[in-house]
């Protein structure tokens, strides 16, 4: 789009130590929280929450089948729209798979030497406002902690005893939107969820 590349993008990537520290990063996220399937779950969360809202907006805005700039694949259907957004992203993540610089040979800042233990599910997901997270093993004095986009907390919480399972959320004064969810404690490594509002 003509704006320039950052100078120090090409210097850090001259660094080896940074390029292997990258490498770890991205493989982490890959197997993790950016993984195909986690991603595409969060679309699908995301296009079941706008089943509604997407029709409305066609009926007042008919560009379905119609070339909007800048994009240049054109779906005749909302469902046909977020196929060719999880075909982009598929292509994309390939690519940046493959030619991700650096090779990740040790553990970085304890992301590759220490997997966290704690794992947690979070229903209902899209949510009105109200959640659960429910925790397969917790840890007392563990925080449950939600932020929105932009890494404000907005909700925080603490895990009281090491038999609590469920700990119940409300976003409803929150914007709608989507929230990372983040459990960690003192021994443990954090552990992620995105819910959506």
């Amino acid at each position: 789009d003509g704006t320039p590349v950052p100078f120090w993008w090409a210097r850090l990537l001259q660094d080896s130590a940074f390029t292997t520290k990258l490498a770890c990063r991205w493989d982490s996220l890959r197997k993790g929280i950016w993984s195909n399937a986690k991603i595409f779950g969060c679309i699908d969360s995301i296009a079941n929450l706008v089943e509604k809202a997407q029709k409305r907006n066609y009926y007042t805005w008919p560009i379905l089948g119609t070339q909007v700039w800048p994009n240049y694949v054109i779906g005749d259907t909302y469902a046909e729209e977020v196929t060719n957004l999880k075909a982009w992203l598929t292509a994309r993540l390939t690519w940046l798979d493959n030619n991700m610089t650096g090779t990740c040979t040790a553990p970085v800042l304890g992301i590759e030497s220490k997997k966290s233990s704690m794992s947690f599910e979070v229903y209902p997901n899209p949510t009105d406002g109200r959640f659960t997270v429910v925790l397969s093993n917790a840890t007392a004095g563990a925080t449950v902690n939600v932020s929105n986009m932009v890494g404000q907390i907005v909700r925080q919480t603490t895990v009281t005893n090491s038999s609590q399972r469920m700990v119940r959320m409300d976003l409803t004064n929150e914007d709608p939107g989507m929230y990372l969810i983040a459990v960690t404690s003192e021994r443990d490594t954090k552990a992620h969820r995105i819910v959506v509002r």
